[in-house]
């Protein structure tokens, strides 16, 4: 009976407030994956001041960690997160380290470092939808994903425009990718998904567009 109990209790824990383990571990993961890239961002930005995508892409990465504290408020999970500038926990260092390391050697190497931190998080994304049992889990990640989308047609034209060669032909065959530009979310998400600024959103989404 006492084993019982104690079971109990662990998976009332896991499953508290609704969200499964597997749910509320993509929730901190893609939070600090979008902590990272912020931060990185931000370097990138300091590093190479001609070029203003990198502090838009930032701002994007800060929509993404701002849409993720809701839901974990709302489904009341305990989580305290330090935003100073490069503090992670030790899982997510070398991942930080692993972008700057990269990005410092040269502005093209920045693009395709962010190429492919961009792709790796698309397919997270999408394992993360198939494993969400919750409507708005799978929206928050059909969301991020779509603006990480919109992310990688930025980046392949900034490739296109430096160097005259895109992803395609640039970084191996995995990073090729044939994404539509989405515009704009629609605007009954406002009504449905209580953890995203639309306008907001859509703001920085135009902002990002290649021209």
């Amino acid at each position: 009976m006492k084993k019982l109990l104690i079971f109990g209790i662990i998976v009332g824990t896991l499953f508290a407030k609704g969200l499964t383990l597997q749910e509320k571990q993509a929730l901190f993961r893609e939070y600090y994956t979008s902590k990272v890239l912020r931060d990185a961002y931000y370097y990138f930005k300091v590093i190479y001041l001609f070029s203003g995508h990198f502090e838009r892409l930032m701002k994007s990465e800060i929509i993404h960690m701002q849409m993720i504290k809701k839901v974990i408020k709302h489904y009341k999970i305990p989580f305290k997160s330090d935003d100073t500038f490069g503090k992670f926990p030790d899982s997510f260092k070398k991942e930080f380290k692993f972008i700057i390391d990269k990005g410092s050697k040269s502005f093209l190497e920045a693009i395709k470092v962010s190429i492919k931190e961009e792709v790796d998080d698309i397919d997270r994304l999408e394992k993360y939808k198939k494993i969400s049992t919750h409507n708005d889990i799978k929206a928050l990640f059909s969301i991020i994903q779509r603006s990480r989308k919109n992310h990688y047609l930025l980046f392949n034209k900034i490739l296109l425009k430096s160097v005259k060669k895109g992803v395609c032909i640039i970084m191996p065959s995995k990073y090729c990718r044939h994404y539509k530009w989405d515009r704009k979310l629609p605007k009954q998400v406002r009504k449905k998904w209580y953890f995203i600024d639309v306008e907001k959103w859509n703001k920085i989404m135009h902002r990002l567009e290649p021209k």
